[in-house]
């Protein structure tokens, strides 16, 4: 608003007194336009929000994948630990007795020597996985892991790539194609007029009046007046035409922007189906008949050592081969959860 006050001898040489207001008004559908930018600007700030969220799910559910991880090796190790402590004291007792050489004993100290490096191995990676969750989750107390024999994750959506519209970064790119359009309109607008308006009221000072006339305020003494005029931006419409293709160019951007994430998007959660498949179906065998079969071999080769119907050399491949079957069957259950993890963050869920 604008604040003006004049004086002019319009009655011989008694000045006449103004004072004025005014205000310089943009064209209506200005202010429309730059309504719509800010409510677009104020979408795209929360689904920045959304995209952040959507990250950080995909991260704890990979970490609590990864924890439940390091937890079942850890006690997978101690399992094993407390087997192979029973073939070294067997063995000891073999030694001592005379009924095995000095080889037997050795390769059982230094089979049970190394599995107890892997072991504090497994408890490090188990710390290490427990701090990468509580950073994720923010918490300062460590998190109190419960027993999670089958944490296994599901699809929560569809396996076509139609469901990657849900996801928030694509959400996010459409979202700048429309503030970068909203962006385009009030540019345009800065090529319409501002529109002002004004008011003016005249004052006479009694005290100034050397003719001596009466110049009292009356029902027809008192003048106002008013104005409205138009204001067309004549000089800077090169520099506003320049602005216009700028803005321009930056919805060309964004449309291409949009295009490339979801192609990227797109090849990723193909690439991720792809691995889940063969992951799924290994999942399938171990838990069907793997993992039985596995603890069946490791109760058979035992009794038969401690009966004495097998060798050491095959006592210790069995075990081997029957906790490498449970270990695998882990890491391909961990690498299965981070792959429907990531499904999961591709189609937003």
């Amino acid at each position: 608003m604008d604040i003006s006050a004049a004086q002019s001898p319009l009655e011989g040489a008694s000045p006449d007194n103004n004072i004025g207001i005014g205000q310089t008004f943009s064209f209506p559908t200005v202010y429309g336009a730059k309504r719509q930018l800010l409510e677009e600007q104020t979408t795209l700030a929360a689904t920045s929000l959304t995209v952040s969220k959507n990250d950080l799910i995909r991260d704890v559910r990979i970490a609590f994948a990864n924890l439940v991880y390091a937890n079942q090796s850890l006690k997978l190790r101690t399992k094993q630990d407390s087997i192979l402590n029973e073939f070294l004291k067997i063995a000891e007792l073999r030694y001592n007795t005379g009924e095995t050489s000095k080889t037997e004993l050795l390769i059982a100290s230094n089979r049970y020597r190394q599995l107890q490096l892997q072991q504090q191995q497994a408890g490090a990676a188990k710390i290490a996985a427990l701090q990468e969750l509580m950073r994720l989750l923010n918490v300062s107390e460590p998190y109190d892991i419960k027993e999670q024999e089958d944490y296994k994750l599901s699809i929560l959506s569809t396996t076509d790539s139609v469901a990657l519209k849900n996801n928030p970064l694509l959400s996010f790119a459409n979202q700048q194609i429309r503030v970068a359009e909203e962006s385009v309109k009030v540019q345009k607008s800065a090529f319409l007029p501002d529109i002002t308006v004004g008011y003016q009221q005249q004052l006479i000072l009694q005290g100034w009046n050397p003719e001596g006339i009466n110049k009292s305020y009356g029902q027809r003494t008192k003048i106002a007046g008013v104005s409205l005029g138009v204001a067309v931006p004549l000089f800077n419409l090169a520099a506003q035409k320049a602005k216009v293709k700028a803005s321009l160019l930056a919805t060309k951007a964004a449309e291409y922007a949009y295009e490339q994430t979801f192609n990227n998007l797109k090849t990723t959660f193909m690439q991720q189906l792809s691995y889940y498949r063969p992951l799924q179906a290994a999942l399938i065998f171990y838990e069907d008949s793997g993992l039985q079969e596995a603890d069946e071999l490791i109760a058979s080769s035992r009794l038969g050592y401690r009966k004495g119907e097998i060798d050491y050399v095959a006592y210790t491949q069995s075990i081997e081969q029957a906790f490498n079957t449970h270990l695998q069957y882990l890491e391909t259950l961990n690498r299965y959860n981070q792959v429907v993890a990531t499904i999961n963050y591709l189609t937003g869920k």
